[in-house]
């Protein structure tokens, strides 16, 4: 009888009810148990799941960090080659204003 009652509580744990009659000695002298299972309450619970993150969106990320890369690539070596193109100037102009290109 008491495994009866340990698997009435185990069943009973996880929302499942059962109710059990008492035991029925039949013909062969076998001890019998009626075991009723049952839900306690006939909800069901529907789960979709959708990707988060999809291709398109994951092409687009890629493409803006690519393009933000190369642009800022871009942007540094213009910056120097305008550096560049000053320091020259600047030198030129130091070394015209100190005579050393007159012959």
């Amino acid at each position: 009888m008491s495994s009866v009652n340990t698997i009435c509580y185990q069943l009973q744990t996880v929302k499942i009810n059962c109710h059990y009659e008492e035991p029925i000695v039949d013909e062969r002298k076998c001890l019998l148990y009626i075991l009723q299972v049952f839900f306690s309450e006939m909800k069901n619970a529907y789960l979709e799941t959708k990707p988060a993150y999809t291709a398109l969106a994951l092409m687009c990320d890629i493409g803006g960090a690519l393009g933000l890369i190369l642009g800022s690539t871009l942007l540094t070596v213009c910056e120097f080659a305008d550096f560049l193109f000053i320091l020259t100037a600047t030198w030129i102009k130091v070394r015209a204003s100190a005579g050393v290109f007159e012959r």
